[in-house]
């Protein structure tokens, strides 16, 4: 389990995620962007920022959605895995756009 304390990460970030009572990455895990954007002062940058913290562990934010779990019923291994390669597949279209809009 890897602490909050252990990262470095910015302090405005590390004071929301003390507020919000998340004491792990792996906790963070469980939760999805749109969660992690409801609390306050938590914005793009601090979710960038902590994406990219994650992503540096090994470890992403939740992306399934209440749709997966309809399609998939309880079957949480399967949506996870889609979900995932779902957001991949989002990453690789925002780097081709991002170099295509610098060209």
């Amino acid at each position: 389990m890897t602490a909050l304390k252990e990262l470095e990460i910015s302090t405005r970030l590390m004071n929301v995620l003390v507020t919000e009572q998340i004491n792990s990455l792996e906790q963070l895990s469980e939760l999805t962007e749109q969660e992690c954007m409801r609390w306050p002062n938590f914005g793009k940058a601090s979710l960038e920022e902590l994406k990219f913290t994650m992503a540096e562990h090994g470890l992403a934010l939740n992306t399934i959605t209440r749709l997966d779990r309809v399609i998939f019923g309880r079957d949480e291994k399967i949506a996870r895995k889609l979900s995932i390669a779902i957001q991949a597949l989002r990453d690789i279209q925002l780097m081709i756009h991002g170099k295509e809009s610098q060209d």
